[in-house]
């Protein structure tokens, strides 16, 4: 298959491109910078082309897709604090309808579409995490990030329902090495590794990359009846997660903390930043992951497919060595 691929230049969409070519698909990457490909891609990969373009941009997409018989959407604003709504809107919901539905009206038969288990996720009455199932219906929180998920989640079930060839995974923290942006989950595994691990309610639930993009080039290959995909690797609570970092040679601190208190924090430093910026990553939504998160099941049918979770012991102990190697813990 010719595979175009949005985010291409992100974690997820990164490994899911050099898992396509190893598989032998070529891909052509929709990217805003061919320098910043470059330095993610520096061994110019035989198979991988580009074109300049943004999400935002209709013509710009329509213009990429020309000869794909495939699509990759990963392109996304992930961020519980410092992007703008109005930007996260504009990519998560406005970024899926454009590149979704030039994909379609192009006739383009096999896409994946890269959602988030946070558009998922609630909170219920009874102050416990409802389970999530991939029927479980998108949840939009008060944040602008989860209401996006949820806003855009809700337009592709509506495309999925009309027939539409659209299937759908749903990662939990995406974490694996070499990572070209620092994105949140890496940017919290780097805190977890390099200072401490809050020990409260609830736990983390990771996925390496690289399974991820096992799970993309498998529906894109085989287009499986079911559309919807919960792709959420493993589940740690907070101490084991705490042990497992000790055990990949990280010296961080094991810090018991309320999640009464974490969530309190969330919702001070919310207030905090309509003033000034506060680059710590702690907000009432990231704290109500963080403290209310249950173990997620993944989907039997990629098991089915030949998809299969390496340890979480290797993804932590191969990211935290990366980190480290890049100076970014000690």
């Amino acid at each position: 298959m010719n595979v175009l691929v949005t985010g291409g230049t992100g974690l997820a969409g990164s490994h899911s491109i050099r898992e396509l070519l190893d598989a032998g698909h070529t891909v052509r990457a929709l990217v805003r910078s061919e320098a910043k490909l470059a330095r993610v891609f520096p061994d110019a990969p035989k198979g991988l082309s580009s074109v300049v373009g943004d999400i935002s941009d209709a013509d710009s997409v329509r213009a990429a897709l020309r000869g794909c018989d495939a699509l990759l959407h990963a392109a996304a604003v992930v961020s519980m604090a410092n992007a703008s709504p109005e930007s996260l809107i504009s990519a998560n919901v406005g970024g899926v309808k454009n590149v979704l539905g030039a994909a379609l009206d192009a006739g383009v038969k096999h896409i994946v579409h890269v959602s988030t288990l946070s558009a998922l996720f609630h909170v219920e009455t009874t102050g416990r995490a409802a389970v999530i199932t991939p029927d479980t219906e998108p949840h939009e929180s008060e944040h602008a990030y989860g209401r996006s998920k949820a806003m855009a989640e809700r337009w592709v079930r509506e495309q999925q329902a009309a027939g539409a060839p659209i299937w759908t995974t749903y990662p939990s923290a995406v974490l694996a090495p070499d990572d070209p942006g620092m994105t949140e989950s890496t940017n919290a595994l780097r805190i977890f590794a390099g200072r401490f691990v809050p020990l409260t309610e609830g736990g983390f639930q990771m996925v390496d990359a690289r399974d991820l993009a096992t799970a993309h080039r498998l529906l894109l290959e085989r287009s499986p009846s079911v559309k919807r995909h919960l792709v959420p690797g493993h589940y740690l609570p907070w101490r084991e997660l705490h042990t497992s970092l000790r055990a990949a040679g990280a010296r961080s601190l094991a810090m018991p903390l309320p999640g009464s208190l974490l969530r309190a924090s969330g919702v001070v430093l919310d207030g905090v930043r309509k003033a000034v910026p506060v680059p710590f990553p702690i907000t009432r939504e990231a704290m109500l992951y963080a403290t209310r998160w249950t173990a997620v099941d993944s989907s039997p049918e990629l098991r089915e497919l030949g998809l299969h979770y390496r340890p979480a012991a290797d993804t932590l102990s191969a990211t935290t060595a990366w980190l480290r190697a890049s100076g970014h813990i000690r």
